[in-house]
């Protein structure tokens, strides 16, 4: 590939780059654009580094729940079926209900509190987002995994 370092004006526009293959031969010198992404937008390194590690913790804690609560199936082979069948559909939910619902909801609110805040109640929301997932994990891995669930819901009741 070739490309012309007189043509970076800057990281938006497209660069021309040497095409081979891709048309008849006769054809083969010419120059055709190709847009490079130089630089990660702001809600897009968000998302990378933010909320999609935050919901994989949260899909952590509903699989050690699921684990929890399968305790009390006495056979270990529908134990083991149970906890695939409802990984599988705790999994599903996630990548494709709970991970954009929480992004949506990440992106307003950062919006929000970029405008209203700047950037003081940026740093605070995100802050606050960390605090909780970290609050929860907390309470499972010292309390146990029943600290993190209703009380109708803990094994024995």
């Amino acid at each position: 590939m070739y490309a012309a370092p007189s043509t970076l004006s800057n990281a938006a526009t497209a660069l021309p780059v040497r095409v081979s293959g891709l048309y008849p031969p006769a054809r083969a010198d010419k120059l055709a654009p190709v847009a490079l992404p130089l630089v990660k937008k702001p809600t897009n390194v968000v998302r990378s580094y933010y909320v999609l590690p935050c919901c994989l913790l949260l899909l952590n804690l509903v699989n050690n729940v699921i684990s929890y609560k399968t305790e009390m199936i006495g056979d270990a082979f529908l134990r083991v079926v149970t906890i695939i069948l409802l990984v599988l559909f705790g999994g599903s939910l996630v990548a494709f209900a709970v991970a954009p619902a929480l992004e949506t909801v990440v992106r307003n609110l950062h919006r929000g509190s970029r405008r209203e805040a700047g950037r003081i109640g940026e740093i605070v929301f995100l802050l606050g987002l960390g605090a909780l997932v970290f609050w929860l994990y907390y309470q499972m891995y010292v309390h146990g995994t029943e600290a993190v669930l209703p009380p109708a819901w803990r094994n024995g009741s």
